[in-house]
């Protein structure tokens, strides 16, 4: 499963479960970010009105998914880190009772300390946030899990067509396609092809990414080590962009930097060339 999927289990079937299980993407703008932590009000100076609580609040007794913090900036991680050490009080403002603090988990492409080395993350941070690590392989080195989560996917979002079958050709390229998106992009193509399919999903209702790599190739997925020959600049460009993307293993913010491309960009190309 995804690492999204392996922390809603691990809340599902903790202590926890009762209470909420709330996520934050530290990507995007850095004030959006630190409101949504402590609430709409406030302005980062950790004095919320009780009305206006965040994610902290809102996932006490509960768990608390952060994403991406090395997107962070500074100010986030000084707002992150005073939540972190001021963790585990139990009076409120006033002598009032306050409700447990929520377990964090951390979602993250690669280890933090990696992003402490190339100065993305500060270094009290990883340290006041370092716990139990659980390693999740990407999607294409887990082969046998493919059809598993296609199958739990069509359930969850058509579950009153299923059983929904897959044939054995859109199987196989489910199973060869290198999937430079993990899990979420397996989760778009499956709800996508629920758009179009009958009663089962064919080759034909996949990507044409998907539909091409279904064939015999030499290489994992259909893709090639080697780039294109010719000077087809467009097979070119498609074999870079594909080459970025699966060697940071989906991170959308490496592949663009290692492309010297923006974001919006390698999107954009990843649609032209229907590698999403």
């Amino acid at each position: 499963m995804g690492k999204g999927l392996v922390a809603r289990a691990l809340h599902s079937v903790s202590g926890r479960r009762e209470g909420a299980l709330v996520s934050l993407d530290g990507a995007g703008p850095e004030d959006r970010w630190i409101q949504a932590l402590l609430g709409p009000k406030s302005d980062g100076s950790f004095e919320s009105e009780p009305e206006s609580a965040g994610a902290v609040a809102g996932a006490a007794g509960g768990t608390l998914v952060l994403r991406r913090l090395e997107e962070l900036g500074p100010r986030g991680q000084e707002v992150l880190l005073h939540v972190v050490r001021s963790r585990g009080g139990t009076q409120g403002r006033a002598g009032e009772a306050r409700e447990p603090e929520p377990r964090l988990i951390l979602i993250h492409p690669r280890p933090l300390s990696e992003a402490v080395e190339e100065g993305r993350v500060w270094e009290d941070v990883e340290r006041e946030l370092r716990g139990v690590e659980v390693w999740v392989p990407p999607l294409r080195e887990r082969p046998d899990d493919i059809l598993l989560l296609a199958d739990h996917f069509a359930r969850l979002e058509a579950p009153n067509r299923m059983p929904i079958r897959v044939t054995k050709e859109a199987a196989a390229g489910l199973v060869r396609y290198r999937w430079p998106g993990n899990v979420r992009e397996l989760r778009d193509v499956i709800r996508r092809a629920l758009l179009i399919c009958d009663d089962e999903i064919g080759l034909e209702d996949l990507p044409q990414s998907i539909r091409r790599d279904a064939g015999p190739d030499d290489a994992p997925g259909g893709e090639s080590l080697e780039p294109p020959e010719g000077l087809d600049l467009r097979a070119l460009e498609r074999w870079a962009i594909r080459r970025a993307v699966d060697s940071c293993d989906g991170n959308m913010t490496e592949a663009s930097a290692m492309l010297g491309i923006g974001r919006t960009t390698l999107y954009r190309k990843l649609d032209a060339y229907g590698l999403r």
